[in-house]
């Protein structure tokens, strides 16, 4: 018995003709692929909510670690960054993590830098910092920024390495625990990468010439536009302009350590040394004073042996 037909004309409506199917077939694809996309672009940035949600209850710098803890993280994965981390240790041991902000190359340097100041105490190190960080309140004028932005961080980090100068347990002097205390505090630490971002910025429009090339050849874009989108903005993350630009800026020799999924079981090595000084003055500069792991996106602190 043949089914039964609905008497409403709705039995012609939902069965197209054939040239009907051809031409709603290619556009009913789409129509899947575009939903489909929506889907996975929203679960994307769920992901980044969730990511960026997990590292916003982390500390700014963390305590220091054994890079057994970073190497276990690996065990059921990468068998190449176990193999990197492993001979890492001959050379390196412990680390200390930065919040992945974004902002991580800024905050693994200064205080890697200004950690290394206060366990080796190095006097002439503190001042020639401090003689460099001062020469920068008229180099951010003359580049355009305000006073009113920049002169109270500058104030604050000058103050610090001053503290650095005067050492522990003696008054106006910090120790490691309050060192760490204020890159813990939101305001502190914050204002500190701020900062570093807007000297990095000004480097690099002090030397556009050098930078450019770079610049466009990367980023697609004029060094003003890149200054104003990728290194003045707080949670834009760095690359190797950024760090160039930074260690020239303020004459600190910066060891890299690269690990990530390419062949071998050594990690890369990149050094970052301050450029246009002479053969003396880079020697007496001396080896890195900051030492950082960089995997994909993220940078932390490592401590030699």
């Amino acid at each position: 018995m043949a089914p039964e037909q609905p008497t409403d004309g709705s039995a012609a409506a939902a069965a197209p003709t054939s040239a009907e199917q051809q031409q709603a077939g290619p556009s009913t694809d789409l129509d899947a692929q575009i939903a489909q996309g929506m889907v996975d672009y929203q679960n994307q940035l769920l992901n980044i909510d969730e990511i960026r949600e997990s590292e916003s209850n982390k500390p700014y710098i963390g305590d220091k670690e054994s890079l057994d803890a970073l190497k276990a993280e690996y065990a059921n994965g990468s068998q190449v960054f176990v193999a990197k981390i492993s001979n890492l240790q001959t050379q390196y041991s412990s680390m200390r993590r930065t919040r992945g902000d974004g902002n991580c190359f800024f905050r693994s340097f200064i205080y890697g830098y200004l950690e290394w100041l206060l366990l080796h105490q190095q006097e002439q190190e503190c001042q020639r910092f401090t003689k460099c960080l001062q020469g920068w309140k008229q180099k951010l004028q003359d580049i355009g920024y305000d006073s009113i932005v920049f002169e109270d961080p500058l104030d604050m980090l000058l103050q610090q390495v001053q503290a650095i100068l005067i050492g522990p347990g003696v008054e106006g002097g910090i120790d490691e625990q309050q060192l760490l205390a204020n890159f813990r505090d939101d305001t502190w630490s914050n204002t500190c990468v701020m900062l570093l971002r807007f000297i990095t910025s000004a480097e690099i429009k002090r030397r556009v010439d050098h930078f450019e090339p770079f610049v466009v050849g990367q980023y697609d874009m004029d060094v003003a536009t890149f200054c104003e989108r990728s290194v003045d903005v707080m949670g834009e993350e760095s690359d190797h302009i950024h760090a160039q630009a930074l260690t020239d800026a303020v004459q600190v020799p910066v060891r890299i350590i690269q690990i990530d999924s390419s062949g071998g079981q050594e990690a890369s090595v990149v050094d970052m040394k301050p450029e246009g000084l002479s053969a003396e003055e880079q020697a007496a500069l001396g080896p890195p004073k900051v030492h950082m792991l960089y995997r994909p996106g993220h940078y932390d602190i490592l401590y030699p042996c």
